[in-house]
């Protein structure tokens, strides 16, 4: 596996901009049920988009998608 060692990023040639995702949250009861959307400013894709953080200890694997250091 070839392994770049930097992070390449298509900020100025986006897959896609302006865009909308819609999705429904569910709750206990089906009257629950709401309907929700997300503004997307662009979609990219990165070669380097999560971090994996194991801990021996507890035996458990973390997964941080939180790469952009925006919180």
């Amino acid at each position: 596996m070839f392994k770049a060692g930097y992070q390449i990023t298509q900020q100025a040639h986006a897959l896609a901009n302006d865009g909308v995702f819609h999705y429904t949250v569910y709750g206990v009861r089906e009257s629950d049920m709401e309907e929700k959307a997300v503004v997307i400013e662009q979609l990219q894709l990165e070669q380097d988009s999560g971090k994996s953080l194991h801990d021996d200890t507890d035996k458990q694997s973390l997964i941080d998608l939180n790469r952009a250091g925006k919180v």
